[in-house]
């Protein structure tokens, strides 16, 4: 192939139709409702992501909470470390026998937690019908230890 050939091979252009798309913008926005005394207490942050450049926007706070009732699920258990896995998976069952595999058990544990945003100790308003869900001395708190 001379110079010539391949300079012609270099500027032809492959050509390829597109289809013609009409787009339109699509207007979103977020929105999240926030209780008064919830305002005083949150922490809002804006940053960038520095791989892909798009802004982060975290709203953090606190609200008071209070445990009512600790249940475990299930347990399950895995091989304590890699090598207890590879004879798990590959040992035949006279090794097994010979050499156990090794196990780790963890529980899987439900916690129910009641939340109560609108308890603000700097008013002077009564708060004991919040004080007594958080608690669990209130009717809700007796259907939830049923189950």
């Amino acid at each position: 192939m001379d110079k010539e050939e391949y300079m012609d091979l270099v500027t032809r252009k492959d050509t390829q139709e597109i289809e013609r798309i009409v787009l339109e913008k699509l207007k979103f926005g977020l929105s999240e409702h926030i209780h008064p005394v919830l305002l005083s207490k949150l922490r809002l942050s804006i940053e960038e992501d520095i791989f892909t450049k798009d802004l982060i926007a975290r709203i953090r706070g606190f609200v008071w909470s209070k445990e009512v009732k600790k249940e475990v699920e299930e347990t399950f258990s895995y091989p304590s470390n890699w090598w207890e896995a590879v004879k798990a998976r590959f040992f035949p069952k006279f090794l097994k026998r010979r050499y156990p595999v090794k196990y780790k058990y963890k529980d899987v544990v439900i916690h129910h937690i009641h939340i109560c945003p609108h308890v603000d100790f700097h008013t002077s308003f009564s708060q004991e019908a919040h004080i007594n869900f958080l608690a669990g001395r209130d009717k809700f708190n007796s259907s939830i230890n049923e189950y």
